[in-house]
């Protein structure tokens, strides 16, 4: 069955270490960070080891992100790029945790 891509948007929003990723991402000028830079940003917001912010990152909170077209991820450069959704950047006003 087919989502509406706003229930997409709002599903990978309601997780809070990928909002720490998609603020980090919104807040820079250019939209894009490496997998470090943003592994680091949510291990400080968060009580949990940047090794295992590192795992999920990869497996988990990187691919729903992409899955709901937020952003996209290079394995090779090891690189975040945001795509621009006025949406998400609505949403995240009204939610300020950081």
């Amino acid at each position: 069955m087919r989502t509406h891509p706003v229930d997409d948007v709002f599903r990978a929003l309601a997780d809070k270490r990928r909002r720490l990723v998609v603020r980090y991402l919104v807040n820079d000028a250019e939209g894009v960070a490496s997998y470090g830079d943003v592994g680091d940003h949510v291990a400080a917001h968060c009580s949990v080891r940047p090794e295992k912010v590192m795992i999920a990152l990869k497996h988990s909170i990187l691919p729903t992100l992409a899955d709901a077209n937020l952003l996209r991820y290079d394995h090779e450069t090891e690189r975040v790029r945001y795509r621009p959704n006025g949406l998400v950047e609505d949403a995240m006003t009204v939610v300020d945790e950081v």
